[in-house]
């Protein structure tokens, strides 16, 4: 019961404020995967953008939320989705020296070829940044 009104609540509550937030992106901030598999499981979309312009996924990597960004990809999240700076999940894994999710996410079908700001690869991302990982 307790757990109905808690997810009607944050349902309801979902962009009252204009931010385009979906539930799952609120539920992602305090990193709880119960929360997120019980709105997967529910329905929730996995590829909402909110109005930063990044998705869940993002968030998950961004905020080196490892094990979560890699349950997202388990369950259908987009490998291949730029955020709003153009930059892809395999990228801000890059970026966040997120070994880890970088075997997930090519091994998930990421694009190793995309391009994203300023024509970089991921590959050439991290070579720049000196995180040449074999």
């Amino acid at each position: 019961m307790v757990e109905s009104v808690y997810f009607n609540i944050l349902l309801t509550s979902c962009d009252r404020d204009g931010s385009k937030s979906s539930a799952l992106h609120l539920v992602l901030h305090c990193c709880n995967p119960i929360d997120v598999d019980y709105l997967i499981k529910t329905g929730a979309h996995l590829n909402v953008h909110d109005w930063n312009g990044f998705t869940q996924l993002h968030y998950a990597l961004i905020c080196n939320y490892t094990e979560l960004a890699m349950h997202l990809v388990e369950k259908g999240a987009d490998v291949n989705i730029p955020d709003s700076g153009g930059r892809s999940p395999l990228q801000l894994s890059v970026i966040k020296n997120n070994v880890k999710c970088v075997k997930h996410l090519v091994k998930f079908n990421a694009n190793v070829n995309y391009q994203g700001p300023k024509k970089l690869t991921a590959l050439s991302m991290a070579i720049r940044r000196g995180r040449m990982v074999r």
